[in-house]
């Protein structure tokens, strides 16, 4: 290695505090030949906690079949990072603060996806997506054929997304979150987030009955939802496993590698759409 340095002109050389003897013996070396030494930077370990940075561990891991590639979810590589919808300056940003030191360091994730969360999140247009979908029907809603939303909260010029409103039996079909529709009790009114407000009726096997209880903005628990025409979507979550549902259908003319935010979920890396749509989960 030290004499393919020489060879290819290598004035700097960056490398972790552990290979200060190689250095020693290399500089022997050079010495021996009448060759400059390059200039030799040493640093600290960079410690994630929960995250395996040893390349040894990784290569090991990827020829073994324990992971499927260098940019497995589960691992804190940066084609992991990058398939997740990191991008390049947050990662640059978090290492420039980290800076290079003989210290070992500590990177914690919440770190990272700060620096990445105050990027993406003023280019990332919002969807809905639903996990664990459970169906919600509503009666009593004035005729509507579709909904226009915000693509952005804070940029006008993003525009809007459409989605296509479905009803059966005179009734508005919908389809909001598991853990929401858990919460809620007969009686109790929620809102249907920038569409309209409804009073839980009751519930059975099939789903939750409700009625339509007004339009305007009111201090009531907001849920996303999508309408019967959603399409089945799953996400790639960061330990590997996949979170199933249903997003609303402009999600489909995305394109892979378009980074948007699912609403009250968090921001994801659109992966693939066919043949099954998949996107990667950054963070929230």
């Amino acid at each position: 290695a030290a004499i393919d340095d020489h060879e290819m002109g290598i004035t700097h050389i960056f490398r972790g505090k552990e290979h200060e003897v190689n250095e020693q013996c290399q500089r022997t070396l050079y010495e021996h030949l009448g060759w400059t030494y390059p200039v030799a930077i040493q640093y600290g370990r960079l410690n994630m906690p929960g995250a395996v940075l040893s390349k040894t561990q990784i290569v090991r891991a990827v020829r073994e079949g324990e992971i499927s590639g260098y940019d497995d979810v589960r691992l804190a590589t940066l084609a992991a990072l990058r398939r997740r919808g990191f991008l390049p300056e947050a990662i640059r940003k978090v290492i420039l603060d980290v800076g290079l030191t003989l210290v070992d360091s500590q990177l914690s994730w919440e770190t990272i996806c700060a620096a990445n969360r105050k990027l993406v999140d003023a280019i990332a247009d919002r969807y809905f997506f639903v996990a664990r979908p459970v169906r919600l029907t509503v009666r009593g809603t004035p005729p509507m054929k579709e909904a226009r939303l915000r693509l952005h909260p804070s940029r006008e010029d993003a525009g809007e997304r459409v989605i296509p409103l479905t009803a059966e039996n005179g009734a508005m079909v919908f389809f909001i979150q598991e853990d929401d529709a858990g919460g809620i009790r007969p009686g109790d009114v929620f809102r249907l987030k920038d569409l309209m407000n409804v009073r839980l009726v009751g519930r059975d096997a099939s789903g939750l009955t409700g009625e339509f209880a007004g339009m305007e903005v009111s201090d009531v628990p907001k849920i996303h939802w999508v309408s019967a025409a959603a399409a089945e979507f799953d996400v790639l979550m960061p330990d590997g496993s996949v979170v199933s549902g249903l997003a609303e259908p402009a999600v489909l003319s995305l394109a892979p590698g378009s980074i948007v935010q699912f609403e009250r979920f968090g921001f994801v890396r659109v992966e693939r759409i066919t043949p099954r749509p998949l996107a990667v989960f950054a963070h929230r």
